[in-house]
């Protein structure tokens, strides 16, 4: 079997979860490149060496709206904790993570392992807090 990585893989997306209509949460376009991982260094020996993700957790999204807003506060709402979560946390100064129960995460009071900064029932109340937080109300 000849290996040798020829082409670079562009990934757009890490999420090993995500959350739709069906009731639970399902794979993700993360557990592709994991089983893609898998097959290739099963098939050739060799681990893939050249992937680009374009998608959260990474920076470039965060550093796009930084870039964009120019605001010194932004707010991440998302429902998945190691992905939106994660993603606002690594981000850095100026982000505030806010995680909804209404997709992928359903528990408790937080996320043991991608806590956030607050967490709120869904969307409009995720809107309320942080234009309370801004003093907009």
């Amino acid at each position: 079997a000849r290996g040798g990585q020829g082409a670079d893989l562009m990934h757009s997306q890490n999420d090993l979860l995500f959350a739709g209509e069906y009731p639970e949460p399902r794979f993700g376009q993360g557990a592709f490149l994991v089983c893609l991982h898998a097959l290739y260094e099963a098939r050739f020996g060799e681990p893939l060496s050249r992937v680009q993700t374009f998608g959260k957790p990474t920076a470039v999204q965060y550093r796009f709206v930084e870039r964009c807003l120019g605001s010194p506060r932004r707010y991440m709402v998302g429902d998945n904790p190691a992905a939106d979560i994660r993603g606002a946390r690594r981000a850095g100064a100026g982000w505030t993570s806010v995680l909804v129960r209404t997709g992928v995460f359903r528990g408790g009071d937080n996320d043991p392992q991608d806590p956030a900064d607050q967490v709120v029932a869904g969307v409009e109340e995720a809107v309320s807090w942080i234009l309370d937080k801004e003093g907009q109300t």
